[in-house]
């Protein structure tokens, strides 16, 4: 499994596969800033719902860019092998496809974990730095983290099948900015509907809501919603197993 990794990891020398994940990185932090700049009294800098109100501002960055790097990334290791039909030389090599199916996922998969941790640890540095003490348990903490990961791979699993299936990259790419868009105005409009479309569920990480308390709005912390890290494990297991099977687009 390794050295099949190394090896494809070789293919990606002179793609933008970092720049491509750093640019969304940057994009996250750089939006995400400016929210918290803008806390500066010392009780907000204390206050637990701050630290969730910057991981919500997150997760609708994640709405926002996430399905187009994804569809990306998996468009480029899909036409790794388009070219030359380099699927069936592997095959005919002894290669089985589900082993190729299963390295290439992986491969972009972890490259995309990665460029996560990052944007993570350059969070953390940020807010050590401008002093924020507020404590967010650990539980809480790792729930945010492995949902983010598994709707990442889920949508990254959905559409390298939509570019096993169809040549034209532009399928894939398509259906991930009208699903970004759709995403975006759903997440305005109701929970409930959110829940029907994979690319809008990165919201539900978004827990901190206004309540009208006599004459004031305060901030409160919503339950964690288990919806979006359920279904995606259990459907990207699924479509996983469908994908192993299907036949790969001419």
């Amino acid at each position: 499994m390794w050295k099949t990794l190394r090896i494809e990891a070789k293919k990606y020398r002179g793609l933008p596969v970092f720049r491509l994940l750093s640019g969304g990185i940057l994009a996250t932090i750089l939006v995400t800033m400016v929210t918290v700049f803008k806390i500066k009294s010392p009780e907000e800098l204390a206050d637990p719902i701050t630290i969730h109100s910057i991981m919500g501002s997150m997760a609708f960055m994640k709405v926002i860019i996430l399905p187009v790097v994804l569809a990306s990334l998996a468009s480029m290791a899909v036409q790794l092998e388009n070219r030359h039909k380099m699927w069936n030389v592997l095959k005919s090599s002894g290669v089985s496809y589900a082993s190729i199916y299963r390295v290439k996922l992986l491969y972009i998969y972890m490259c995309y974990v990665l460029a996560q941790l990052v944007e993570w640890a350059v969070l953390v540095l940020v807010l050590r730095q401008r002093g924020f003490t507020g404590f967010v348990p650990l539980h809480e903490l790792l729930l945010y983290g492995v949902t983010t990961l598994l709707i990442s791979g889920f949508i990254l699993l959905g559409h390298y099948l939509l570019s096993l299936r169809w040549s034209n990259q532009l399928v894939s790419l398509s259906v991930a900015m009208l699903g970004s868009l759709m995403g975006i105005i759903i997440v305005l409009i109701s929970q409930i509907v959110m829940k029907v479309l994979p690319y809008s569920w990165y919201a539900f990480l978004m827990r901190v809501e206004y309540v009208k308390v006599g004459e004031e709005f305060t901030k409160q912390l919503r339950a964690f919603d288990p919806y979006p890290l359920v279904a995606s494990f259990i459907l990207g297991i699924l479509l996983y197993q469908i994908g192993k099977r299907m036949k790969v687009g001419d």
